[in-house]
């Protein structure tokens, strides 16, 4: 035991770092790959060593009176009895998170991941190098290097001379659809609001941006209809009876029946999570069905009726958000 100093710890005594600056600081605090502690080299035991190290730092500095390590079964819980951290410094650095990377000048360069797909994180952060679709474009596509070292991104420069370079090639921002809804094309897109490989702001900026062009959302709606799906990470629709928007598709084309919500299944299965993105592996054996909910053509979302079980799809109805 020992006594307790007093301080004055608040936002102003955190620096929030931009993005890799506190890897190039110290390597040694990368989490890498999260995972489930199964392997050595699983970033939780990283994880727990910075803990431990900050809940001992924090005694031997007189800011905690004693220090807390339990461990029941798999879960450890430590407490220092700390200045903890200011609660607004970590809301910021959610935020950062959450709003997406930006150019140096504030132009934002993707949208970030939404509030609430926190426990979907993993495939993005779990090391030990970045997720290997995104490190690989850089290294073969982008670099033509095999052996470049992410580390050495310069967000601002590399991504502007990679937009610059390759973004006519493999971008698709053409927001006039004239000649396809002209020739009587139906298209049907869809997305997750968990998703973390494509955050799904992405897709709700293009439909966005598709309907100030084709002159607003009744002239879009006609041929054009976005689903963003709550709840559920990537995929949905690879997944039979899970969320049926080739049916949809099929029906608008073929007996012109334009679907103003698609129900999704939400299921819970005896096979484990895949570590990445959220995505569930494909059914294998007993499958419950945990609820199913009504996806509605983006504007508008589901909305309970306010009586029936929560979990039945029959007990909500479309309709535009009033909150």
């Amino acid at each position: 035991m020992t006594t307790r100093r007093h301080h004055n710890y608040d936002e102003d005594k955190i620096k929030s770092l931009s993005s890799l600056e506190h890897i190039r600081k110290r390597t040694g605090m990368y989490i890498g790959r999260v995972i489930d502690g199964s392997d050595y080299d699983d970033g939780i035991y990283v994880l727990l060593k910075e803990i431990v190290d900050n809940a001992v730092d924090e005694f031997i500095m007189g800011y905690g009176d004693r220090v807390s390590i339990t461990l029941k079964d798999t879960t450890v819980t430590v407490r220092d009895y700390g200045r903890g951290i200011p609660l607004c410094k970590v809301v910021d650095c959610v935020s950062r998170i959450n709003t997406g990377a930006k150019y140096n000048d504030g132009a934002q360069i993707y949208s970030g991941f939404e509030p609430g797909s926190e426990l979907l994180w993993t495939a993005m952060i779990q090391g030990p190098e970045p997720l290997f679709i995104n490190n690989g474009f850089f290294q073969y596509i982008a670099f033509e290097d095999p052996d470049w070292d992410f580390r050495t991104l310069d967000i601002d420069r590399d991504t502007r001379d990679i937009d610059a370079r390759l973004g006519p090639i493999i971008n698709h921002a053409q927001t006039d659809l004239t000649a396809f809804k002209e020739s009587g094309g139906k298209l049907i897109l869809y997305q997750s609001w968990n998703e973390t490989w494509v955050p799904p702001r992405t897709a709700v900026t293009y439909y966005e941006d598709v309907v100030k062009t084709m002159g607003g959302l009744d002239k879009t709606r006609d041929f054009f209809r976005l689903f963003v799906v709550p709840d559920y990470g990537m995929c949905p629709s690879m997944y039979p009876g899970v969320f049926d928007a080739l049916g949809a598709a099929q029906k608008w084309v073929e007996e012109d029946v334009a679907p103003d919500h698609i129900t999704t299944t939400y299921l819970d299965q005896t096979s484990r999570f895949r570590a990445r993105a959220g995505m569930q592996d494909a059914p294998e054996s007993e499958v419950t069905v945990r609820k199913t909910r009504p996806v509605c053509a983006y504007p508008e979302v589901a909305i309970y009726k306010g009586s029936g079980d929560t979990n039945d799809a029959a007990n909500f109805k479309c309709g535009k958000p009033t909150w």
